[in-house]
């Protein structure tokens, strides 16, 4: 089978890296956590640009949050994550939005991640199987 992601370790590399260490999670997390909420209406008006954009050419518009490893999810900032959530609610009154969380789902285990925030080849596959399911559903 051909590797996806040719730059992402797979197989027994993988299991030489401590993926799921607390330094692999404080790293993850310097990369993703917001200094501040600077930027949150900026982006939140990008967001809303491009809602509006897909309103007026009957484009559906779907947000979803990936499933992260346990030990990325626990260590996140709860304020940005409320912040995210609260932003997501606000688009949800005003468009047609949909949103989909997967980041506490427990259908994903070890073996679907790379590390702490990225979903490995077999991650990837049940991720979609998983989106277009949920999606397709929707659509009934």
């Amino acid at each position: 089978e051909e590797n996806m992601f040719p730059f992402y370790p797979q197989g027994d590399l993988k299991d030489t890296i401590n993926w799921q260490s607390d330094l692999s999670v404080k790293v993850a997390l310097n990369g993703t956590t917001a200094r501040n909420n600077e930027y949150v209406e900026e982006n939140y008006g990008y967001f809303c640009s491009m809602a509006d954009y897909c309103c007026k050419h009957h484009v559906r518009l779907i947000f979803i949050t990936t499933p992260i490893w346990h030990t990325y999810r626990e260590q996140m900032s709860h304020k940005q994550l409320l912040t995210m959530y609260e932003k997501i609610a606000q688009m949800k009154e005003k468009y047609p939005v949909e949103y989909y969380d997967y980041k506490n789902d427990p259908r994903f285990v070890s073996d679907d991640f790379i590390d702490v925030q990225h979903l490995s080849n077999v991650g990837a596959k049940k991720f979609t199987n998983i989106l277009i399911k949920d999606i397709n559903s929707h659509n009934q």
